[in-house]
């Protein structure tokens, strides 16, 4: 369970940053996670690896008086919509100039945050007019930032100078980024406080410099995913 929702806050960053390739990756990734644990709760067996479209099978084939139609028929199936739709992107859809990235990674969010909802409402221990709550709120987050080609536009302006900083590192990671960049993404603060910041986040490990610019690290990468998780549960 702990690994499941590991790979939903994956997916809830991702989206919620606009990364959109990102997000349809770690669908997959809690889609398989998912059927594991239907697995577990269907036969007691726990797996590293599960075949997706086999287990989904094997779900749809148990007798209807063995397990309710949500673990057998609901769940599997927007499971295979959702792993579909991850497979097969770059590939599965027509070759049209206009790209379907984005409402594909909404609606694979919306379709994880619902596969959620329903492993709460059969499984959690969670008082039940808590999770009635959730479901009621039920909705896609609004996008606070937005990459368009190589450059990162932030929709939202109440980043510190360091949360944003460290964003951009991180989504230009593994490559550099140039002084100047920070300073034509981050438009709501000054040059000043931006160039303060750089030699501060790399005495603290947070960058790396050299002649071709500034590197995330591991702790930046891992700051990263805090910081957009913090602001995710702030929008949710």
């Amino acid at each position: 369970m702990q690994r499941l929702q590991e790979k939903f806050q994956m997916v809830q960053q991702k989206y919620i940053a606009g990364d959109w390739e990102d997000c349809l990756g770690h669908t997959g990734k809690f889609i398989e996670a998912t059927l594991r644990c239907l697995r577990y709760h269907t036969t007691g067996e726990i797996n590293d690896t599960v075949d997706v479209e086999k287990e989904i099978n094997r779900l749809a084939n148990l007798p209807r008086d063995s397990f309710d139609a949500s673990i057998r028929v609901y769940i599997p199936r927007v499971c295979r919509a959702l792993y579909d739709l991850r497979s097969n992107w770059g590939g599965g859809h027509d070759s049209l100039e206009v790209s379907p990235v984005s409402m594909d990674a909404q609606f694979a969010f919306v379709g994880v945050q619902w596969i959620m909802l329903e492993l709460l409402r059969r499984f959690s221990e969670i008082e039940p007019r808590l999770i009635q709550t959730l479901i009621d709120a039920f909705e896609p987050p609004p996008f606070i930032i937005q990459r368009i080609e190589d450059d990162l536009v932030f929709l939202d302006c109440s980043w510190t100078v360091r949360e944003a900083i460290i964003i951009i590192a991180s989504y230009r990671y593994p490559g550099r980024v140039q002084r100047d960049e920070f300073v034509r993404f981050v438009t709501w603060k000054s040059a000043k406080s931006i160039l303060n910041e750089l030699p501060k986040l790399v005495q603290h490990g947070y960058l790396h410099k050299n002649s071709e610019g500034y590197l995330a690290t591991k702790k930046s990468l891992t700051s990263n995913r805090e910081i957009l998780y913090k602001r995710l549960k702030m929008v949710c």
